[in-house]
């Protein structure tokens, strides 16, 4: 003799069905926002840097030593050490400060690369470059950490529907 499932079965079962797909489209879709949303902010992180030590270059540049920014800039890059590579040029390509981390590791990712071309402040010509190469090992981490959450939530929910 076959047993059908009764009417408060179906009921619960179609909730817990409900649940767990509400739940896993939620946990999508806000595990991409936050993707997005991290993403978004490492590269906010990585123009404001360049932001803030533009003038410095920018002056010494215009001046001509490059010992009192060297000087800067080796603080800059001791104190981020998200800064994976920091180069400045000159509009004929002459370096006039070069770093590269020796201790980056790329955790699977590539860094954020971002360039500005450094202007005279009374003539507005170019006078440099500016290159940075960002690690945004921070936000593979970051992200990771949200996948597994997402993981372990959805297999509580899982299990819970499965108890229901």
């Amino acid at each position: 003799m076959k047993r059908h499932p009764t009417l408060t079965t179906r009921i619960i079962a179609a909730v817990a069905l409900f649940f767990l797909s509400l739940l896993t489209f939620i946990s999508y879709f806000h595990y991409r926002s936050m993707q997005q949303y991290t993403k978004e902010s490492e590269m906010e992180k990585c123009a404001l840097l360049l932001d803030s030590i533009e003038p410095v270059i920018t002056i010494n540049m215009f001046l001509g030593p490059d010992e009192p920014m060297h000087d800067y800039l080796q603080k800059i890059v001791r104190q981020n050490p998200m800064i994976v590579k920091l180069t400045v040029k000159d509009m004929e390509e002459g370096i006039h400060f070069t770093f590269s981390s020796k201790t980056f590791n790329p955790h699977g990712s590539e860094p954020i690369r971002m360039e500005h071309t450094v202007f005279d402040k009374i003539t507005s010509m170019p006078i440099g470059k500016v290159e940075m190469l960002y690690s945004n090992a921070r936000y593979i981490q970051l992200i990771g950490h949200y996948r597994e959450f997402t993981i372990l939530l959805f297999i509580g929910a899982a299990a819970l529907a499965a108890l229901l």
